[in-house]
């Protein structure tokens, strides 16, 4: 009556409010609840993918780095320090060196060895040599990892022949140039005394090994693509394997042209002349012993007369 009177009194505003104003406010506040709700789990939903996308990632770095590592190691195991590193960032290596020397270690009567008591002899015997030249090998290797012997190389293993090479890494300027062809003699030398020690625990067994060591230019390099083979070649190493195939049991055999390098810190006894294949006549020396006890830290300083003969000579 007082709304058509012109007229709005205070009841009419609240019974306005009441009917009006209060339910769709009470609207608007449950939309924007259920709205808040829902942006809500949106959040909690997205910020739980990113976590998981995150640890997922971080997961899967961290397993990247593992398979890297691991892969690294291995690399490591089959191929130089410095080849590995040039491999990464050309994807090929070959390189020429004008000073390197090479031996080879063969032990010669293993074929011989034989096992008594085996049931099996025909595949249990073939199995026990592996097993030995195995362990022969890794007591090889195990030489290399010594501080004096930390520049040689293993470059592999055929059949029973162990063949390894120094002066494959950049020259120690502080050192004489022929330094590390000394540790090469000391390291055949310690194959030698390595081997007595081995025959002295295989209770009246004797295995004997012979080594040949030459000295000059070589091509070291990579081949392959999937089952990558490092390795030397040239004269230098042809001759070294002859110097082996043609020595004598428990001595270390070489050219007479490595004698000018060597005698300061070695002494030689004359093997004559001997007819080498591709090569002729050949005056050769076996290593009779040391002059004195060193390593290369404690070489003495190379003479301008050796460096000349590592420029010309080889």
């Amino acid at each position: 009556a007082s709304m058509m009177n012109g007229t709005i009194t205070a009841d009419d505003i609240k019974k306005y409010f009441e009917r009006h104003v209060v339910p769709e406010t009470i609207i608007l506040l449950f939309l924007l609840v259920f709205l808040l709700i829902q942006v809500n789990r949106m959040s909690e939903t997205t910020v739980r993918r990113q976590f998981n996308g995150l640890i997922e990632a971080w997961l899967g770095k961290k397993e990247s780095k593992i398979h890297a590592d691991q892969a690294n190691r291995l690399l490591s195991n089959i191929l130089p320090i410095h080849v590995n590193k040039e491999l990464r960032k050309t994807g090929k290596f070959s390189k020429n060196h004008e000073c390197v020397g090479v031996v080879f270690a063969s032990i010669e009567n293993l074929h011989e060895f034989r096992m008594i008591g085996l049931s099996n002899p025909d595949e249990e015997e073939y199995t026990c040599k592996i097993r030995l030249l195995s362990e022969i090998v890794s007591h090889f290797d195990h030489l290399l990892n010594r501080k004096e012997f930390s520049g040689i190389e293993k470059i592999k293993t055929i059949g029973c022949t162990y063949m390894a090479a120094s002066g494959l890494l950049e020259a120690d300027e502080r050192r004489p140039p022929v330094a590390h062809l000394v540790n090469l003699v000391n390291f055949a030398l310690q194959l030698t005394d390595l081997m007595k020690w081995v025959n002295s625990e295989l209770d009246g067994h004797r295995l004997d090994i012979k080594i040949g060591l030459n000295y000059g230019p070589v091509t070291s390099g990579v081949v392959g693509t999937s089952k990558l083979l490092y390795d030397i070649w040239g004269d230098t190493v042809n001759v070294a394997s002859r110097m082996e195939s043609t020595g004598v049991t428990g001595r270390i055999h070489l050219p007479a042209s490595c004698i000018p390098l060597l005698e300061r810190y070695f002494v030689f006894e004359s093997h004559g002349q001997i007819q080498v294949k591709g090569k002729g006549i050949m005056d050769t020396v076996f290593i009779a012993g040391r002059r004195r006890q060193f390593i290369f830290a404690t070489i003495p300083e190379a003479s301008d007369t050796e460096v000349e003969m590592c420029d010309t000579q080889l």
